[in-house]
């Protein structure tokens, strides 16, 4: 289990930081060197980076469920509560061993089996805002890393580097508030 200390964001934007190398490596790459591998190299760049913030996503959400089990502990007082947080957690395992392809409806899903949290991705439409926009940008991006893997061929993303890190803050705005959204209601979280 991760840490109670350390907020799944956090661990969240260190991962996302990481593909920033992709674009260093985009930078090095030389058009006039090799022209007809260029294009290939940049192709390859855009399934990498597909690959992983998908991927970075989808641990972003387990560890929020880590995390919520840890919060969760962190108020038992009791022998019983104690039994009932085995179970909780016991499910939460269960629960995440069958997670893949971190879209919304999956997304609702884990929270709500795991802790009883219903559509909890509503808290995309709630607050200051609406970040359906925000939204969007993850869906495609899922539906196109699923294409990708699935394929190895692209639909329609290639990305500049600069759409790339625009898409991940877009997507670390959503983490941001799903965890928000999921600390608010395991406040509410009794277990006896």
């Amino acid at each position: 289990m991760i840490s109670i200390t350390k907020k799944p964001t956090s661990i969240f934007k260190q991962r996302i930081k990481r593909i920033k190398i992709i674009s260093n490596i985009g930078d090095e790459i030389d058009r006039n060197k090799n022209p007809q591998l260029y294009d290939e190299k940049i192709l390859l760049l855009n399934g990498l980076y597909l690959v992983n913030i998908v991927a970075f996503w989808q641990v972003f959400i387990e560890n929020m469920v880590t995390y919520g089990c840890n919060l969760i502990k962190k108020s038992i007082t009791t022998k019983p509560e104690e039994l009932l947080y085995e179970i909780v957690c016991n499910k939460a395992n269960y629960v995440l061993k069958k997670f893949n392809t971190p879209d919304r409806d999956r997304i609702n899903k884990v929270f709500y089996d795991c802790f009883g949290i219903e559509k909890i991705t509503e808290c995309w439409r709630n607050g200051n805002g609406n970040f359906m926009k925000e939204y969007n940008v993850l869906n495609e991006i899922i539906n196109e890393r699923h294409y990708y893997v699935h394929t190895g061929k692209f639909k329609k993303i290639n990305l500049s580097f600069e759409d790339r890190f625009k898409d991940s803050d877009d997507i670390f705005v959503l983490a941001v508030l799903l965890e928000s959204a999921i600390i608010d209601n395991l406040r509410e979280y009794k277990i006896n």
